[in-house]
């Protein structure tokens, strides 16, 4: 960047809100309504920001910047590096936004996306509702299975669990049929943080279709002031995803507990499976899933993925303060048990499914196809760590 570059913000955007993290602490959000990206900074940080930004008018240049702010308050400031920063959220005309990079643009294929204005009367009333049905539901299968639990307790057994795996005796016919069930699990999800966004009062931004590596169908939606609205609010929005794929693993499990024929309990368990699989996606701190977000506000901490990774680093390390870091260290433990099952589980399924191919060549297409996801997978968690300073945080 030149010195005698003359930046420019674009004030009609920028935004500066105080919010506050779900222990009280105070913070505030300085970024881009518009796109509704934000930094996190402290009160002084976020002062400094709106201080200069009255000299980012497109008459200065950067030199000139820098003797006035010193010259007012005498404190020195990056200005260079700080107008990099705005102008990567889109603040500062002339320079191009960084892209929000996520999975589904990363590693999908964009089939479907519509953007709206505004959001339609009926369907915000509608949302109320089902909002409230949902929470019934949840209450009445929560309080039912308590009760059978306590009545049955010891009554489960390790066929129950084998039997999420397959259907008629086909773990082949089990793969097919929770394909279909996933891509309505996905939409489920993605329409309950609509409707919760609804509630809230917010505008749905955009929603969109993707194919997730070129096969799985991924629903998508995006909404617009998540950061005006209060963090219980906030936590609700991100939550309503998983909340749903609950509450489809509560009722489904409570249908399973019937007297209806096996034919149909195999399909719903295969939902129960599906669903269980989401959650524990959703959760994962190494993905910039709905879990992370939720974490990320629910402890007050930022950057909770690179967290993560530093705390796994960091274990080994004298010196680590596992007070300051409890939270990580809880979410991490929670996530790494869930996975762990989950994997067991899926890991018996592909097995048993292999063995079911009669053919050879196909055996061996869908061997390599499981190898070459498992590697890719391996080598984005390695390259994350490569990013990791040894250091105690």
């Amino acid at each position: 960047m030149e010195k005698n570059y003359k930046p420019k913000i674009n004030e009609n955007n920028l935004s500066i809100i105080q919010d506050t993290d779900i222990k009280g602490k105070i913070r505030y959000l300085v970024g881009n309504k518009e796109d509704d990206r934000y930094l996190i900074m402290n009160k002084k940080m976020a002062s400094l920001v709106g201080f200069v930004s009255r000299y980012l008018n497109g008459e200065n240049d950067l030199e000139c910047i820098q003797f006035k702010i010193m010259d007012e308050i005498n404190v020195k400031v990056h200005v260079e590096e700080l107008v990099n920063v705005l102008g990567n959220i889109g603040l500062i005309d002339g320079i191009e936004p960084q892209n929000k990079s996520s999975e589904i643009n990363l590693m999908g294929i964009k089939i479907f996306e519509k953007n709206f204005c505004t959001m339609n009367k009926n369907f915000i009333k509608v949302s109320k509702y089902l909002v409230t049905i949902v929470k019934m539901i949840f209450i009445i299968m929560a309080f039912y299975l308590i009760i059978y639990g306590l009545i049955h307790f010891g009554d489960f057994s390790q066929g129950y669990i084998i039997n999420l795996l397959s259907y008629k005796n086909s773990y082949i016919k089990a793969g097919i049929i929770m394909y279909i069930i996933s891509i309505f699990s996905i939409l489920l999800h993605e329409m309950a943080h609509m409707c919760m966004v609804a509630k809230c009062g917010l505008q749905v931004k955009k929603i969109g279709i993707s194919l997730y590596m070129g096969i799985i169908p991924m629903f998508y939606s995006k909404c617009k002031g998540m950061y005006t609205i209060n963090i219980k609010s906030r936590l609700g929005i991100m939550g309503a995803g998983i909340f749903i794929n609950i509450v489809i693993i509560m009722t489904s499990l409570c249908i399973t507990l019937q007297n209806i024929p096996y034919t149909y309990k195999e399909v719903i368990y295969k939902i129960i499976l599906v669903n269980a699989s989401m959650v524990a996606s959703n959760i994962s701190p190494f993905r910039l899933s709905d879990g992370y977000f939720i974490m990320s506000n629910l402890f007050g901490l930022n950057n909770l993925r690179i967290n993560m990774f530093k705390g796994i680093v960091n274990l080994r390390l004298k010196g680590f303060n596992i007070k300051k870091n409890l939270g990580v260290i809880v979410y991490l433990t929670i996530f790494i048990i869930i996975s762990a099952v989950s994997i067991f589980y899926w890991f018996v399924w592909v097995r048993h499914f292999i063995l079911e191919i009669n053919s050879i060549i196909f055996k061996a297409i869908f061997l390599a196809i499981i190898i070459v996801y498992v590697c890719r997978v391996v080598l984005r968690i390695i390259k994350k760590f490569k990013h990791v300073k040894f250091k105690n945080i």
